[in-house]
């Protein structure tokens, strides 16, 4: 159970790192349709003039990204997304060591009550209080880890369904460019 839980969590951190990737992937691709556009002056087709910018400029309270502003900006989203991806590494390495250090704490409150357990089989005494105390307390920790436990389950259904949203709106993205 303990290998699963691990293994899907290893999986959602490679498929949002996937995805990140296929954003930056798309970004360039998008650079690289506009630097070719910067390069003509007539359309090779249709022998119309191209303008600088990548929509109509008719409207009046709107003014249009030239494609070398375009430009710079998909570069700036490649530069971010970059960061994105980094950043995410870094996050995903330093949960994995909190995840690694609370399971280790885990299981020494574990072994630590079974210790307690056993010696009160073995000596059929009842314990002190400070005994029980102890106990009482590894008890209450159990139910905090318990409670983190779930706030980290709950957070990562919502990161499973964010994925599964980006991955249709991707497929749509994409659906969208092979048309044209």
């Amino acid at each position: 159970m303990k290998l699963k839980r691990k293994l899907c969590i290893e999986m959602m951190g490679l498929i949002f790192l996937a995805l990140i990737f296929i954003n930056i992937k798309i970004l360039h691709e998008f650079e690289r349709i506009d630097k070719e556009a910067v390069k003509l002056d007539v359309c090779p087709y249709c022998k119309q003039e191209i303008t600088d910018t990548l929509i109509s400029t008719n409207l009046e309270s709107f003014k249009p990204m030239s494609i070398k502003e375009n430009i710079q900006h998909i570069d700036q989203q490649i530069e971010m997304a970059n960061i994105l991806l980094k950043k995410s590494i870094k996050n995903i390495k330093i949960k994995e060591g909190i995840l690694i250090n609370k399971k280790k704490y885990v299981e020494n409150i574990n072994s630590k009550i079974r210790h307690i357990k056993d010696l009160l089989i073995e000596s059929e005494l009842i314990p002190d209080t400070s005994e029980l105390r102890k106990k009482i307390e590894f008890e209450d920790k159990i139910k905090n880890l318990e409670a983190i436990r779930e706030s980290f389950h709950k957070k990562f259904k919502k990161m499973q369904q964010l994925i599964r949203k980006y991955q249709v709106d991707l497929n749509k993205l994409d659906k969208f460019y092979k048309k044209k």
